[in-house]
Formats: C-alpha cells, sequence, structure tokens
C-alpha cells in the first residue's frame, strides 16, 4: 500500500539524509496516525544499517545524542520535535530486570516481532522524498491495519510474554482500553435539547476491557486490575474538578487502598483527559498515607450486621478528615450512623 505524508523542511532533510545510506522506515505511532489521524509530535525512524545512519548525521551536522545508542537507539533534535533513529534490533529479557538485552536484527520482520501490539508493528518504507513529502510504501506483517479498522487491541505473538517481558506495557494496554471507551458510545447515547451524551459508558467500557483481557487469557489480578481502573476512571475526572476529600475516601475503599490500583486508575484517567492531575495525585497520595486507626476489635460490641460497615463509614471518615490520632478516631467512631444503603440485604 502506497500512502504519503507531508513533512516539514527539517524533517524531509533528515530523512534524505538517512536514505543517502541506508533504508529509512517510519514505524510505531507515526505510522498508526497515518490512518487514524491522531496528533504525533515526534517521530519514529528505523534503519537497516545503524552504523551507517549515526554516521550520516554526523556528517549533516544534526545535533544528536548517543545516551542509548547501546540500545540501538540515537535522538536527532529538530529545533522542538525530537526523531528517534533506531537500528533494527531484538530484545531479550531476563524477567527479573525490565531493561532489553539488545541485538541487530537481520530483518524488519524480525525487529517487528518484538513489538507490543500489531497496530504498532506497521512500517513504512520512505520510498521517495520530493517538495516536503514522504512517498512510503507501508508493510503490515502482523495485520495492524485490519486490527485498527476493527479496533482490536491484540499483542503480537503470545500476549502472557508480552507483557511479562515488559511491565510497562501493561500502562501501554490500559492506554489503549481507555482508547476503547468510546466503543461503548453508541449503546449509551443520549440526545437532549441537542445535546450528546454518553451516561455510564465507562461501565461498557470495563466490561468489554475485561472480555478482551480474559480473551487473552490474562491472570484474574490483571483483569481486576485492568477493570477497576477503566470503570471508575470518570470519577478521576469529576474529583480533580471538585476535590471532595469525602469522594476521593470513597474512590480509595473502592479501589481497595491500592496504591498500584490507584496510580493504574489515575494513568487511564490522565490518558484520557490528556493532562496531569498532579494535585488530586498528591492529596491520594497523602490519605493512602494514613494508618488504619479503627479494627474489627473496635466494633465487636456492634450488632454482626453493623460491624463490616462501620469500619468501612470510619475508615472513609478518617481518610476524609485525614485524622491521624486513635482516640480522636474512637470518638468519631461512636458517633457513626451506618445509612441504610451500605448495610447488608436482610436474608
Amino acid at each position: 500500500m502506497r500512502v504519503s505524508m507531508q513533512v516539514s523542511a527539517q524533517v524531509e532533510r533528515l530523512v534524505r539524509a538517512l536514505a543517502s545510506v541506508t533504508c529509512v522506515y517510519l514505524v510505531g505511532g507515526t505510522v498508526r496516525a497515518l490512518f487514524t489521524g491522531e496528533e504525533v509530535k515526534d517521530m519514529d525512524l528505523a534503519v537497516e544499517d545503524f552504523d551507517a545512519a549515526v554516521e550520516a548525521l554526523r556528517m549533516h551536522g544534526f545535533s544528536v545524542s548517543e545516551e542509548a545508542r547501546s540500545f540501538r537507539v540515537v535522538k536527532v533534535f529538530l529545533g522542538d520535535q525530537v526523531v528517534d533513529v533506531a537500528g533494527f534490533r531484538t530484545e531479550t529479557y531476563d524477567m527479573v530486570s525490565r531493561k532489553p538485552v539488545t541485538a541487530p536484527a537481520r530483518s524488519m520482520f524480525e525487529d517487528a516481532s518484538r513489538r507490543d501490539f500489531t497496530f504498532n508493528a506497521m512500517y513504512a518504507r520512505v520510498a521517495s522524498v520530493y517538495h516536503g513529502a514522504l512517498e512510503l510504501e507501508v508493510e503490515d506483517p502482523f495485520g495492524g491495519l485490519q486490527d485498527l479498522e476493527r479496533r482490536v487491541v491484540r499483542a503480537v505473538g503470545d500476549a502472557r510474554v508480552r507483557f511479562m517481558e515488559d511491565p510497562l506495557r501493561m500502562l501501554r494496554a490500559v492506554r489503549f482500553a481507555v482508547l476503547l471507551h468510546d466503543v461503548g458510545k453508541p449503546d449509551t447515547v443520549t440526545v437532549r435539547d441537542d445535546k450528546v451524551t454518553f451516561p455510564g459508558h465507562e461501565s461498557v467500557s470495563a466490561e468489554m476491557a475485561e472480555a478482551w483481557l480474559r480473551a487473552m487469557r490474562f491472570p484474574n489480578r490483571v483483569v481486576h486490575a485492568v477493570r477497576s481502573a477503566v470503570e471508575h476512571h470518570m470519577r478521576v475526572h469529576r474529583l480533580a474538578e471538585a476535590m471532595s476529600r469525602r469522594a476521593m475516601a470513597r474512590l480509595l475503599l473502592d479501589l481497595g487502598e491500592s496504591p498500584s490500583l490507584v496510580e493504574l486508575t489515575l494513568r487511564v484517567a490522565e490518558a484520557d483527559a490528556g493532562t496531569r492531575y498532579t494535585e488530586l495525585r498528591a492529596a491520594l497520595a497523602e490519605m493512602l498515607s494514613l494508618p488504619r486507626l479503627v479494627t474489627g476489635s473496635d466494633v465487636l460490641s456492634y450488632p454482626e450486621r453493623l460491624r463490616g460497615p462501620l469500619l468501612r463509614l470510619a475508615r472513609e471518615v478518617q481518610l476524609a478528615q485525614g485524622v491521624r490520632d486513635r482516640d480522636q478516631m474512637l470518638r468519631l467512631l461512636r458517633g457513626l450512623t451506618v445509612p441504610k444503603a451500605m448495610l447488608p440485604a436482610s436474608t
């Protein structure tokens, strides 16, 4: 498949320099954006002859960082744009460190085989360069374009191996799961006074994320984490606006006060909004640092059906008010009344 791409004069000069000594490919998100229309500020290139490419960059006077050259990657600075130029490579992991051991790959296919998702394993070979545009020949060894069109998130090779190799890929999976929340919108669309909304679409998204992860045979803990993060990410948006400590406390309790799950949920929301929730993240971290002051032994004098709800309510109050003194917390406990909504159903 042939496509063309408009580029700046600086990028054109860079590609011409590289193409004078080796075959050049656009890779990763840069290629994906050709078909999705998403904005990609920086560019990723791959080259067959990495050493020749680096030498060409030097000869043409480009500003280059070789800090990651041992991983067969250099960064080229074109004003405010950064272009990664990488050599074809293989990656192996020892399952302890997330940093791979790299070696030169023998082909584009071998390089593509190490990538995470099929739509990130599409390559666009530079066939020609002319007047601010690149003529590209798209090579898609794992069917990434079809997966994009079907809105399917599919790993290259065995998904379990991919994510065991590099845990950060799980965060990338969450980002794509966030993108899938749009899939649920047709089922939740509501039009009122010419305003279109999608109430509850996060629940549909969570169900889809769970179905995908189970189909890919991920462990239950991963399925639970991703489902929870996607299901609750809309609450994070609302909290970032209102900064209600009581609502923050309820979110923490619903996420099991798990720092990793809280962080995952924040990452999902931030990826969805395209911004960082710095103030909210700091507030949640401060609340998570509060030691639990009320335990099961403190509610033994209450009827059995009240004990669980009281423990949760007491913790909610403690988190919301930032209580660190046990005596103060026990006084608050004595004044608590459990709402009917928190009581277990009568048998």
